[in-house]
């Protein structure tokens, strides 16, 4: 039941600083100034071609914040790249560990093996120190 019904009153709409004639024409301006802007707008868009990710136009179609989208992505991307960082160096340990088992099982190698290893990008361990497995 409103308050209208149950008070038998008429609800009273309050305005602040609303001056009459000057205000309706200020507002008149800027609905104006608004329509303009907007079909300029309208006018400009099919010449300006940016392309949106689907992924982002569905999030703001879902209400959704594209900041929010941009967060969640970049923390997915550093999430990656830690792992990828972690396999890499994992990946550089074995291949070290097996330059440093293959010099001591084949000393007539060493030499090559150092190039190949090099040539990858790794470091040969220094023949003698023991590496953990």
């Amino acid at each position: 039941m409103s308050t209208e019904a149950s008070t038998g009153e008429t609800p009273e709409f309050q305005s602040y600083d609303h001056r009459g004639s000057p205000t309706q024409e200020a507002m008149k301006r800027e609905i104006q100034s608004l329509i303009q802007n907007l079909v300029k707008l309208s006018r400009t868009a099919p010449a300006i071609h940016v392309l949106i990710p689907p992924e982002i136009v569905m999030y703001v179609e879902g209400s959704r914040n594209p900041d929010i989208y941009n967060r969640e992505f970049v923390e997915t991307v550093q999430r990656m790249n830690q792992m990828l960082k972690g396999r890499s160096e994992a990946l550089q340990a074995l291949q070290a560990q097996i330059a440093h088992q293959l010099q001591i099982a084949i000393p007539e190698m060493k030499d090559d093996i150092e190039r190949a290893v090099e040539a990858t990008g790794g470091k040969v361990p220094i023949t003698g120190i023991t590496l953990d497995p």
